[in-house]
């Protein structure tokens, strides 16, 4: 049997994997499938990974945004996000900063917020 750099046995296309001591061989059009499989795994799963606010404590979450200076938490079962900042110079251009109340696991909490500025809503 004849291999060549990717593993590809050249007379029958298909692709030799290890499986403990056992030697078995994955039909090459499998391939494809399994890695669009795991991108749809990968793509979906950021959404739910998201922090939320009311796991934590006023004084925990203040830190979090401390420590990672700009941070996106779910703050409303699990369909309304927003980015929170340590200070104002994380904010994009033409946004200023707002404090606005979130809901923790005690009670609710102040923490930053960037919104459009006034003026540039009215340009």
């Amino acid at each position: 049997m004849l291999q060549d750099w990717t593993g590809m046995d050249r007379e029958s296309n298909d692709m030799n994997l290890t499986f403990g001591k056992n030697m078995r061989q994955l039909p090459t059009f499998l391939l494809p499938k399994m890695l669009l499989g795991l991108l749809c795994l990968t793509l979906a799963s950021p959404a739910h990974a998201r922090l939320s606010t009311s796991s934590y404590t006023c004084s925990d979450l203040k830190d979090l945004v401390f420590q990672q200076g700009a941070i996106v938490l779910n703050i409303k079962g699990n369909s309304v996000y927003r980015r929170f900042v340590a200070d104002a110079s994380l904010c994009k251009r033409g946004e200023v900063v707002r404090r606005i109340n979130v809901p923790t696991k005690s009670e609710k909490c102040r923490l930053r917020h960037c919104l459009q500025s006034d003026s540039d809503r009215n340009n």
